[in-house]
C-alpha cells in the first residue's frame, strides 16, 4: 500500500496526463464529484452545445433549495446544501491561467442568474500570489467570492478516504496506490485487529467479539471510503487476506 503523500503525487501525475490528452470532460466529472461532497450537494451540470451558447463558463451550478433554512442542523443532503448561488468552472488549459480565469469570470458573472461564489478548478498549479490577485479581481469587479483549486489541491482532496474512489473511476488509479493512511482516525482496537490480519497471511482468525466489532466498524467506514483496510477487515470472518 502507498502512503498518502505517494498517492497524492501519483494523482497529480495522472491529472497532468489527462490534461495532456485534452480530457476536459473527465476533469469536469472529477470536479463535479468532489464538489458534491465538499462544496454543496445541490448542484447540477450546466452544459450546452456551442451553437446555442455553450455552458457560458459554468460547468456546474447550484439550484435553489429552502431546506437548509427550514431544517437547520440537518445532515445528509440538507446539511451539505448551499443557500448562496454557486458556480463551478473547470479547465485543463496549460499556464498561463490568469487570463483564462479572468475571461471565464467575466462570462460567468455577466450572463445567467446572479452568482455569489465561484469555485474554479484547474489541472496545473497556480501560485498563491496569483490566486490572491484573482480573488481580489473577482471581488472588486463582480462582487463575488472566488475559490481556486489547482492540481495540488485537487490531488490532496482525491487522496482522502471518501474521495479516492473518484481517482479510481476517472483516472484509473491502481488499487495498490490507495493510501494505507485513512483520513478518519481509527480506534486502537480496530488498528490492532487490522494488524492481526496482516500478520497472519492465509490464516483464519476466530470470528469472536473483536472481529465482529471490526466488521461493524468496517461496514460503517465502507460508505465513506473506497476498498482498503476496512474492507479487508470486513472479510476477516471468511479468512480472506
Amino acid at each position: 500500500m502507498a502512503t498518502s503523500t505517494e498517492t497524492e503525487r501519483y494523482i497529480q501525475f495522472l491529472l497532468e496526463h489527462a490534461a495532456g490528452r485534452n480530457e476536459h470532460h473527465v476533469f469536469e466529472q472529477i470536479v463535479f464529484q468532489i464538489a458534491l461532497r465538499r462544496l454543496s450537494s445541490n448542484i447540477v451540470p450546466a452544459t450546452g452545445p456551442v451553437s446555442v451558447g455553450g455552458d457560458q463558463g459554468r460547468d456546474a451550478e447550484s439550484y435553489y433549495t429552502s431546506l437548509p433554512h427550514e431544517l437547520p442542523g440537518a445532515g445528509g443532503f440538507i446539511g451539505r446544501a448551499t443557500t448562496e448561488p454557486l458556480v463551478l468552472a473547470a479547465s485543463v488549459q496549460k499556464p498561463p491561467l490568469d487570463g483564462k480565469i479572468r475571461e471565464d469570470l467575466k462570462s460567468i458573472c455577466s450572463r445567467g442568474e446572479a452568482v455569489a461564489r465561484v469555485a474554479f478548478f484547474v489541472v496545473y498549479e497556480i501560485p498563491v500570489a496569483m490566486r490572491h490577485r484573482l480573488q481580489e479581481h473577482a471581488r472588486d469587479s463582480y462582487n463575488v467570492a472566488l475559490d481556486v483549486f489547482d492540481r495540488q489541491a485537487v490531488a490532496h482532496l482525491l487522496t482522502q478516504g471518501d474521495l479516492v474512489w473518484i481517482a479510481q473511476r476517472y483516472l484509473d488509479l491502481p488499487s495498490a496506490m490507495i493510501p494505507d493512511e485513512p483520513a478518519q482516525e481509527q480506534p486502537d482496537w480496530y488498528r490492532t485487529t487490522l494488524t492481526a490480519l496482516r500478520e497472519r497471511p492465509g490464516k483464519r482468525l476466530t470470528p469472536g467479539a473483536p472481529v465482529r466489532g471490526a466488521r461493524r466498524f468496517a461496514a460503517r467506514s465502507a460508505r465513506r471510503r473506497s476498498p482498503g483496510g476496512p474492507a479487508r477487515v470486513a472479510r476477516l470472518h471468511r479468512g480472506v487476506c
